[in-house]
């Protein structure tokens, strides 16, 4: 193959599609939605949102469906912090030799 014909080819491009809310009500097998929907229901803490001196959502203290997804998110979000650090902490200790 000449440099010519590489030049030429297309870029590599992934056929792999990313699947978002792999779990969603709409894929929930039946027998699981059933017994969710057996499931006593929270109790109304979000009429107490109103008297909260932060402003925050009472019944997200109770039950938060977005709690493990902000959790995971801060994670990754302080790992690139954590490593962004660390290049400079290196550059830095390349720069005192």
């Amino acid at each position: 193959m000449s440099l010519q014909d590489i030049n030429m080819r297309k870029a590599f491009r992934s056929s792999t599609i990313q699947n978002q809310q792999v779990v969603s009500r709409n894929s929930i097998p039946n027998p699981v939605m059933e017994m969710y929907q057996r499931c006593d229901k929270p109790p109304p803490l979000n009429i107490l949102t109103a008297h909260r001196d932060d402003k925050k959502d009472g019944l997200k203290f109770y039950t938060d469906p977005s709690y493990f997804f902000n959790l995971w998110k801060e994670k990754m979000l302080q790992a690139t912090e954590d490593k962004r650090k660390e290049k400079q902490r290196q550059k830095g200790a390349e720069q005192h030799r």
